[in-house]
């Protein structure tokens, strides 16, 4: 495990807005695709950004910045046939141990912002 228990959950310990994706989804997805990620970013040198996005809205990204390691991830989804996006649909973005893939230190929040064609 990198340290993704919140996953599915908001990082200050309040639950996720209602989404069409379950708790349990949300971390299977997660599961799924945070290790391959890491792993790909610590050992390809020239990498500094590794991203995943699923239809739905669930997003997932690692980047470097220096000698640091960031995540930026979503832990909703938002209705892609809806005429009506989530409001609540909030990006979070936190510190990697650049070894272990271990969070740490303080979650930074923003809203995501949708275009409206």
């Amino acid at each position: 495990s990198l340290g993704w228990d919140a996953i599915g959950q908001n990082p200050r310990g309040r639950s996720s807005p209602s989404s069409p994706s379950t708790d349990a989804e949300v971390k299977r997805s997660m599961a799924r695709v945070v290790p391959p990620l890491f792993e790909a970013l610590s050992t390809l040198p020239l990498l500094t950004q590794v991203s995943y996005i699923s239809l739905d809205g669930l997003f997932f990204s690692y980047y470097k910045d220096g000698t640091h390691t960031f995540v930026v991830y979503s832990n909703t989804t938002f209705a892609s046939n809806s005429s009506i996006q989530n409001p609540n649909y909030t990006w979070y973005t936190q510190l990697v141990h650049s070894e272990n893939g271990a969070l740490y230190g303080d979650v930074g929040t923003s809203r995501a912002g949708f275009l409206n064609h």
